[in-house]
């Protein structure tokens, strides 16, 4: 019973080595705080600025940039959806550049 105790312990003790050593830690923490950014970034897109784009385009006629549709020969282009989406991009990836700014400005210092 000792035995298995030890390789009990043993696997925990490589488990634990290959969760720090590998980051896989600061990685999984990295992925719940980058999914919570999308929906912040995803909401502030669709609550603030697309109704204050909408309102400006639009005279206050439509709502939202889901609204904005082309009807082009029989096809149906939801151009506002796409407008969106691209809102979304360079909102998450400026973000995403501040955040590694950060992190590298950082890592100099402590290089020091």
């Amino acid at each position: 019973m000792n035995i298995i105790a030890k390789e009990t312990s043993s696997v925990f003790s490589k488990y634990y080595s290959f969760l720090v050593s590998k980051n896989v830690i600061k990685l999984g923490v990295a992925l719940i705080i980058s999914n919570y950014l999308t929906d912040l970034s995803n909401s502030f897109t669709s609550t603030v600025i697309s109704p204050i784009i909408s309102y400006i385009l639009s005279s206050g006629q439509i709502k939202s940039f889901d609204e904005f549709v082309l009807n082009y020969k029989g096809m149906r282009l939801e151009v506002g959806k796409f407008i969106h989406s691209v809102l979304r991009f360079i909102i998450m990836t400026f973000i995403l550049f501040i955040v590694l700014r950060m992190f590298v400005e950082e890592d100099r210092l402590c290089a020091l």
